[in-house]
């Protein structure tokens, strides 16, 4: 998976009930009240990663592209945005296309360049689950985030 910029993919649907009654049920008259539950930013890391191809099915990963694993991320829900260092040391922002959270987990997805990411976060038990598909492969990897309170 040739990726350097984009970090992460939606190749999931959230499997979580409460996450998508929360935001099904509330309505837009909710959204800002549900939007506000959850702390705006979290520091996250990837810690394991499978990637699976056609060609080989799925095999332990020490990097998503260029990007090697562990992988530090922040993840800024208020901004929208999710950001990374990339190998030659500069900034890498991710625009947050689309995100549903309670006050409990978060899914945050987006696509750039061609490349889909989702990511699915948990405040009370900092676990992270992360997808990034391509047309030719998807990574799928397992980690934590540490978020921080709102300002």
């Amino acid at each position: 998976m040739n990726v350097t910029v984009p970090v992460l993919v939606l190749a999931l649907t959230c499997a979580c009930p409460s996450l998508a009654q929360d935001t099904a049920a509330s309505g837009s008259a909710n959204a800002v009240q549900t939007a506000n539950k959850m702390p705006g930013s979290a520091d996250c890391v990837v810690e394991k990663g499978m990637v699976c191809k056609l060609e080989t099915g799925c095999v332990p990963t020490e990097s998503i592209g260029e990007l090697k694993i562990p992988l530090k991320m922040t993840v800024d829900l208020r901004n929208k945005v999710v950001m990374i260092v990339r190998p030659d040391g500069f900034m890498s922002a991710s625009p947050i296309g689309s995100m549903v959270r309670n006050e409990h987990e978060g899914v945050v997805q987006g696509v750039r360049e061609g490349i889909a990411w989702m990511l699915h976060g948990s405040a009370s038990d900092r676990s992270l689950t992360v997808a990034v598909a391509s047309h030719h492969s998807v990574f799928s990897g397992y980690g934590h985030c540490d978020w921080k309170a709102d300002d």
